[in-house]
């Protein structure tokens, strides 16, 4: 089974974090992993991500937004990744995804799919992993 990892940087982003993982977390698809990759926060948003064991956080001080996601990366362990930015929601489409991912042919630079907003999250194989 393919497992996904979701990933959202963020920092100071409020309602709009707990928003996209409270809907994340309603997935039909149940193979799949949340990492909140967050640059220390002050707004009290991750204090308040609900208890989940598919939920990671990881708080390390980074130089960026593209420096923030080479870390959550590096602890990702799904076949494929997936960037959502905070305050978009996966729409329940988690569950088209392997059916597509094995489609003879099938090209996968975007699922703008998994979002309210097309091109707003990308989906990538993971090669970190060997």
């Amino acid at each position: 089974m393919i497992r996904f990892s979701i990933i959202t940087v963020c920092l100071n982003a409020g309602e709009d974090l707990i928003a996209t993982v409270t809907d994340t977390l309603r997935q039909t698809y149940e193979n799949f992993e949340i990492i909140v990759k967050d640059g220390f926060s002050t707004d009290g948003s991750v204090e308040k991500l609900p208890a989940d064991d598919r939920i990671r956080l990881v708080r390390k001080k980074d130089t960026g937004i593209y420096d923030a996601m080479n870390q959550a990366v590096l602890e990702a362990t799904g076949d494929y990744l997936i960037f959502m930015n905070a305050g978009y929601m996966t729409t329940g489409c988690l569950r088209t995804l392997p059916v597509s991912l094995r489609a003879p042919g099938h090209r996968c630079t975007m699922a703008a799919a998994l979002t309210a907003r097309p091109g707003r999250c990308g989906l990538i194989p993971n090669t970190s992993l060997g």
